[in-house]
């Protein structure tokens, strides 16, 4: 069998696919963001699981950005995804798509201090710690439990230092 290029929308894709209209072909499939840049996915595509990942980064959650301690803060965050930006502003519930909230929530910075020993003066010891450059919560999921679970993993992950 030849391969194809497919142009179509995940809704289009998911609804070709469970109907079987798809099944064991070897394909291409192309998506296009709204900046206009393209991932190519080859071979033989499970196009369920394509058409509902997408789906899954493109839903609305209603997040809020806590305002910052600092007087010179921006009242706003901008987030990117794929050269489409995204701006939130502190303190107003916001509907923002799925891909921007994991792009906010790996947002972390690392801070070290120093800290001497109490023996030996000349002696010190660097201890990071690692935190949101920006808090904020999870006001509303659609996905429930399952987008709570994805929102968690990505926070617990370590930064590499």
């Amino acid at each position: 069998m030849g391969q194809e290029t497919l142009s179509l929308n995940s809704r289009k894709i998911e609804k070709a696919a469970a109907a079987g209209a798809l099944a064991g072909a070897a394909i291409n499939v192309v998506h296009a963001d709204e900046a206009g840049g393209i991932d190519t996915v080859n071979g033989e595509a499970d196009l369920r699981k394509i058409a509902a990942e997408t789906a899954f980064e493109d839903e609305l959650i209603e997040i809020l950005i806590h305002p910052s301690y600092d007087e010179h803060a921006p009242d706003h965050v901008v987030l990117a995804v794929n050269a489409t930006n995204q701006v939130v502003f502190r303190d107003v519930p916001t509907k923002v798509k799925r891909k921007y909230v994991e792009v906010l929530a790996r947002m972390k910075e690392t801070r070290y201090a120093q800290h001497r020993d109490p023996v030996s003066l000349d002696r010190a010891t660097m201890v990071a710690r690692s935190g949101l450059v920006y808090n904020f919560d999870v006001l509303h999921d659609p996905s429930g439990a399952k987008g709570m679970a994805w929102i968690r993993a990505i926070l617990l992950e370590k930064v590499n230092d």
